[in-house]
């Protein structure tokens, strides 16, 4: 975990509080930790430490500082971190980074936990009734996860033999390509016939590791899985993800947003109906523009000053608000600013 706070730190450039890479580990569903994730190039990073309390997330930024990893830097109105020398050096490790690379936390926001239950719970089953035992305490107490697996067996409850050894082929097949470590936490994690796997605090134990790095190690995992699983031929383990949800990554207020925009409505008469300020509708439309790449930004800002901002971020290579707003004399509201940038980040070039 520590090098994901490293990797973090360095690609946020100052220009953010420590809070915000809190917020995006935490995976906190507000507009400015979704717009930051897509703005940093942390959305893999999304919501895979939901478990982290926020005084332990300070001490391990603490920790850091303590073993001349990063150092503080003051600002004006907050202070941020950079990554001193042996800091850097540490995100050159090849299989940290080949571990964090394949981190899809916003991707996979919704489904990861469940199918990770699925694969858990059905391994165990198949492998008591394998071995003629029907009673066994489940190690999922998921009602849905227990009631999906259920539906699974009986399913494929005439060829059990089979399906068990196209599981561990299957899974076998992904495993493979992770690093010796990693692999064997998660097989160390899955219980079989009079066999539990081990607890959190066991590997933790075992391998000397904070019990929030082994979290965040399977959950990681868990995408490799779920990519390798929807781009590949494993159709055993292809039935055992949940259905994708189709509300785009929005929170719940963007949504409804979005759907006043649908309608043709301006920013100031949505803000108007929903009785909130017009900055909030810009959060919004930001926000939306990184969910919907093809969105249409015609209404809100012509294509030439698009251009013009553009130009100016790559040339000032910084994404700080302020700054950029000064290089281009204050011709450009902060809001125009933010849709050029929410445009560079989803590589849409649509108005």
């Amino acid at each position: 975990m520590s090098a994901i706070l490293l990797d973090g730190i360095s690609k946020m450039n100052q220009e953010r509080s420590i809070s915000g890479l809190y917020h995006i580990l935490s995976g906190k569903r507000s507009a400015q930790t979704l717009q930051d994730a897509h703005l940093f190039k942390l959305t893999g990073f999304f919501g895979i430490c939901k478990s982290l309390p926020r005084e332990r997330f300070d001490q391990k930024i603490s920790q850091l500082v303590e073993h001349h990893y990063i150092s503080p830097s003051n600002h004006d109105t907050y202070t941020s971190y950079f990554l001193t020398s042996k800091g850097m050096q540490i995100l050159v490790d090849n299989q940290l980074r080949f571990l964090m690379d394949k981190a899809e936390g916003l991707t996979y926001e919704d489904i990861t936990e469940p199918f990770f239950q699925r694969i858990l719970l059905g391994i165990q089953t198949f492998s008591n009734v394998l071995n003629g035992e029907n009673t066994f305490i489940p190690i999922i107490d998921s009602p849905a996860i227990s009631r999906w697996v259920k539906r699974f067996y009986i399913k494929n409850k005439t060829n059990v033999e089979e399906v068990a050894s196209l599981l561990y082929e299957e899974l076998q097949s992904i495993l493979e390509e992770l690093p010796e470590r990693e692999a064997t936490i998660f097989v160390d994690r899955l219980s079989g016939y009079k066999d539990y796997g081990q607890t959190l605090e066991q590997l933790g134990d075992f391998y000397q590791l904070d019990v929030f790095d082994i979290q965040v190690i399977l959950i990681i995992i868990t995408h490799h899985m779920i990519k390798k699983v929807q781009e590949g031929d494993f159709p055993l383990l292809r039935s055992f993800l949940p259905e994708v949800s189709d509300r785009a990554f929005l929170t719940q207020s963007a949504q409804r947003t979005k759907a006043y925009l649908d309608q043709g409505l301006r920013i100031e008469e949505i803000a108007r109906i929903r009785r909130l300020k017009t900055n909030t509708i810009e959060d919004h439309v930001v926000e939306i523009i990184h969910a919907v790449p093809n969105m249409s930004l015609g209404r809100f800002i012509d294509e030439s000053d698009m251009d013009t901002i553009k130009e100016t971020i790559h040339d000032t290579e910084s994404r700080r608000l302020r700054d950029i707003k000064q290089v281009l004399d204050n011709r450009y509201s902060y809001f125009q600013i933010r849709l050029a940038m929410a445009v560079i980040e989803s590589q849409t070039e649509e108005f």
